[in-house]
Order: C-alpha cells, then structure tokens, then sequence
C-alpha cells in the first residue's frame, strides 16, 4: 500500500468479514472466530472463519487463499468446512467483498449494524434500570453508599471504550444513527 504493505489482516469481528484489493495489496477485514469458547455458544455464523494462506515471491503478495473452517458448539477446537459449507460460506465472503466496493456502503453497512446492535450496546451500558432503582433506594435507606456498576461492569465497560471497534459503534449508537434515524433528539 501507500507505505509498502503488501498484506492487512484486521480482526476482532468473531465472524466471516470480507477482503478487498488495494493498490495492488490485500486487505482482509475479519477472518471470524478460530475457537471462541464461549459458553452459551450462539452458534451460526460465530462458528464460522477461515484462515488466510499467502503465496509471497520476494517482496510481493502474489496469491492468497482462504481456508473456511468451524469451531465445535460442543468442545474446544476447530475443523475445516466441508465442500458444500465452504462454499457457502466463500459465497457470502465474495459477496460482501463485492458489496464494500459499492460507493458508500461501508458507512450505510455500518449505520444498519450499529441500529441492530444499539439494544444490546445500551444494555450493556445500563444493566437493568428497575434493579437499579431499587437497589439505590435500598442502600440509601440503609445509609450504605451504593455504586452502580460492580467490578466485573466497570472491566466491562472499560473494554467497550479501548477497543477501537466497540468505542466507534458507541459513538454512531449514541451520537448518531438512533438520534438521526428516530427524530427523536432528546435522548
């Protein structure tokens, strides 16, 4: 690219991204989850990934493959794609490829995940507002200081503001896409 990178793999999107050519380089947005153990496991596409297997001749990037594979729902560990999944799942990375080349997708692309995100983001903001209503007044009653957010919300949260991805998606859901999208500006 513009400083001599031939190669960029960006990852954190815990499923099957897309890639596209720039200046003669490649960039590869998202391989998915490789094993994610994570209990419950939602299953779908965060199961789903691929590796990226380069051909370098010198200094130059002169083919890649992607290798679909699946983490097991039941136990640790991951396995390649059979033909027909592969296939599938290659479709649907072709296909988002494509569509990221289209003039001003990648930004209506992001607005709509960020809409369909907002509810879980704004939960993990604000935990159950009815508990804590009554947990404030309970403490208050009992002359006890009472602090919203326990260790393990505060570590939460924290990731949600260092992560670069998860900062940009609190950003458009809270100073953007719902506000412009609802007309309701009040908050």
């Amino acid at each position: 690219m513009e400083i001599g990178a031939g190669l960029v793999v960006c990852q954190h999107s815990h499923c099957p991204g897309c890639y596209e050519a720039y200046l003669g380089s490649l960039i590869v947005y998202g391989q998915g989850n490789l094993i994610f153990d994570w209990v419950p496991n939602p299953g779908g596409p965060w199961n789903q990934g691929f590796l990226v297997k380069v051909v370098i001749n010198g200094a130059r990037l002169r083919d890649f493959e992607l290798i679909p594979h699946c983490q097991s729902v039941d136990s640790a560990g991951a396995t390649r794609m059979g033909p027909g999944e592969a296939a599938a799942l290659l479709a649907e990375v072709e296909a988002r490829s494509r569509e990221i080349a289209e003039p001003g997708a990648v930004e209506r692309l992001w607005r709509e995940h960020c809409l369909e995100a907002a509810g879980g983001y704004y939960q993990l903001l604000l935990g159950n507002r009815f508990r804590h209503r009554i947990a404030r007044a309970l403490f208050e009653r009992l002359g006890l200081d009472w602090h919203p957010m326990d260790h393990r919300r505060r570590l939460l949260l924290g990731n949600l503001l260092r992560c670069e991805d998860h900062r940009e998606a609190l950003e458009t859901i809270l100073l953007g896409a719902d506000v412009e999208d609802s007309g309701d500006e009040r908050g």
